[in-house]
């Protein structure tokens, strides 16, 4: 093929057919162009599945959303299931694939992030945005239904990815890049992002142990 940029395709019986975005240049290896595909789905589940390239290390997926009751699960490396959600795989050491599959769905507001777990420390960083090549793929069924890349040129180790309806499945982009000073300080919205009226819903990730 002719050097340039293509969109290229990922297909196997029993996994969801998956499209990328890669790049061919003559008599040389780019770098970051893995792509993953995933199992195909039953019922109306939904599948959220992240990579990203060599650094940072340690992207974290964070999902959080209506239960019940009156409070929000949050599930993350540490809690790693709630009703009818399950972290599938947290992956520590760069490129992922990490999954989180929903399949029991309540009213209300499902909301996914990624947190720069290698930066947590850090208020000025711009490695998820200019490094890692984050990319988001959002499965149901035998479908690929959504995907989001990383915000470009932004500082920020917090990438504020999307909501999805529970009543609807009905998926809202987001695309909002904040700064935190830690793990336990991830909140929503971030002093000083641009925040969508609408969803400005405040929601503290707190006291978040260590890795193990």
């Amino acid at each position: 093929a002719a050097s340039g940029t293509y969109t290229c395709e990922i297909s196997l019986t029993g996994f969801v057919t998956t499209d990328f975005v890669c790049v061919a240049v003559g008599g040389r290896t780019i770098a970051n162009q893995n792509a993953s595909i995933s199992p195909v789905l039953t019922g109306s589940d939904i599948r959220i599945v992240l990579t990203w390239g060599a650094s940072p290390s340690d992207l974290d997926s964070h999902l959080t959303g209506p239960t019940t009751g009156t409070s929000r699960f949050h599930v993350y490396y540490s809690a790693k299931t709630a009703t009818g959600v399950n972290l599938d795989v947290d992956d520590t050491s760069s490129y992922g694939p990490e999954t989180i599959t929903i399949s029991q769905f309540v009213p209300g507001v499902y909301r996914y992030s990624i947190h720069d777990f290698s930066n947590r420390g850090s208020t000025t960083s711009t490695a998820m945005s200019n490094r890692s090549n984050a990319h988001v793929r959002v499965f149901q069924g035998s479908t690929q239904i959504a995907t989001f890349n990383v915000p470009s040129g932004q500082t920020g180790n917090l990438w504020t990815v999307f909501e999805l309806d529970g009543a609807s499945r009905t998926i809202t982009p987001k695309n909002q890049m904040s700064n935190v000073s830690g793990a336990s300080a991830v909140t929503y919205p971030q002093a000083g992002a641009v925040i969508d009226p609408e969803v400005a819903e405040t929601e503290l990730y707190t006291q978040l142990p260590p890795k193990k």
